[in-house]
């Protein structure tokens, strides 16, 4: 599979971020209908893969062989493209969680702080807590990942899959798994991010994985349905990690082979800003359109999601040109300077 393009992680992030709006939107179903709660199982199931990609494509460009070492610049950098517009996002939640009632400048900055800090990774902004873990770790790390060798690369998806596989079967026959293992959850994803490609890296293992996925699709919603399995279907699962694979490398493939569009890299440009506005957008919008019952629920999720979509790509667009940008632009600026200061101050 030819990775040289940059094309295809941009459609990429443009489905998974398209995706994350799906899944929530979804609470506009009625699951009292049997044949929309399975509907909405299936759709689940596809669309919550956005977290697994995210993850993937994390761990893809974060552990590299530039990163190694160079602790320093590697933090600076993603704490100017990560936690600068993290922080920006949080404060406009909160403020949007406190009006109208204005409850002072403390109480809103203590409230802040809890935010930030607790009540938020409790949220759909969950995946930014641990994504802050991983990176952390990355420079240090990336050198057993992206020297990794095929043979290397397959034992180590090999005993992730194994070890997450039988979490996930010991959870939903109701026996507690104390055994552990570094790389578990989303863990396993991110730091399988850079052997995806090197696994998956002909048409042949292209069909293969997606073969696996469609397996693995089928199969969930036969455990789901037939045996009652529920406990860690949407991430521990190893059924959830080789569909969310297939999905991945079928989108980079898929990318890579067709004409670039402007309209899917400026979604994926700002596909922070829809990960972090869209429930901003859906909640006053399941006020006044949830409850609709049947099939037609169908319908209003359908025109639910292109509604989200839209109304938070634009939002996120005005929050990181008007916030985003002019900060990070004084954050890198401000690093710049004390280097550049420390470096004088040697001479």
């Amino acid at each position: 599979m030819n990775s040289t393009r940059q094309f295809g992680y941009d459609v990429i992030r443009a489905v998974a971020c398209f995706f994350v709006v799906v899944v929530h939107t979804t609470m506009l179903i009625d699951v009292s209908n049997l044949y929309c709660d399975i509907l909405k199982s299936a759709i689940m199931l596809v669309a919550i893969t956005a977290n697994a990609m995210f993850f993937m494509m994390s761990g893809k460009f974060n552990l590299t062989k530039k990163n190694q070492g160079n602790w320093g610049s590697f933090y600076i950098k993603r704490f100017a493209s990560l936690i600068v517009p993290v922080a920006i996002y949080f404060f406009v939640r909160t403020l949007y969680n406190e009006l109208p009632e204005w409850p002072g400048f403390i109480e809103f900055g203590k409230q802040f702080l809890k935010d930030i800090f607790f009540n938020y990774a409790s949220t759909e902004y969950w995946f930014i807590y641990p994504l802050v873990g991983f990176l952390l770790a990355a420079p240090f790390l990336s050198v057993a990942f992206c020297d990794m060798t095929k043979h290397q690369a397959y034992i180590f998806v090999g005993v992730g899959v194994v070890f997450n596989g039988l979490t996930f079967l010991m959870s939903n026959i109701g026996i507690d798994l104390s055994w552990n293992y570094l790389f578990s959850g989303f863990g396993f994803v991110f730091f399988s991010g850079p052997l995806i490609e090197t696994l998956v890296d002909s048409k042949k293992n292209l069909r293969v994985s997606q073969g696996i996925a469609f397996f693995s699709f089928v199969l969930t919603l036969i455990l789901q349905y037939g045996l009652g399995f529920e406990s860690g279907i949407y991430d521990i699962s190893p059924l959830y990690f080789l569909l969310a694979v297939g999905i991945y490398v079928t989108l980079l493939d898929f990318g890579n082979k067709i004409k670039g569009s402007r309209m899917v890299s400026f979604v994926a440009k700002h596909s922070l800003g829809v990960y972090l506005t869209h429930m901003m957008v859906l909640y006053p919008l399941n006020m006044l359109l949830g409850g609709a019952e049947g099939p037609v629920s169908l319908s209003v999720f359908g025109m639910g999601v292109i509604f989200v979509f839209i109304f938070s790509l634009m939002l996120g667009v005005v929050i990181d040109e008007m916030l985003v940008k002019p900060m990070q632009k004084a954050t890198r600026a401000f690093f710049a300077s004390v280097f550049s200061k420390n470096e004088t101050s040697r001479v």
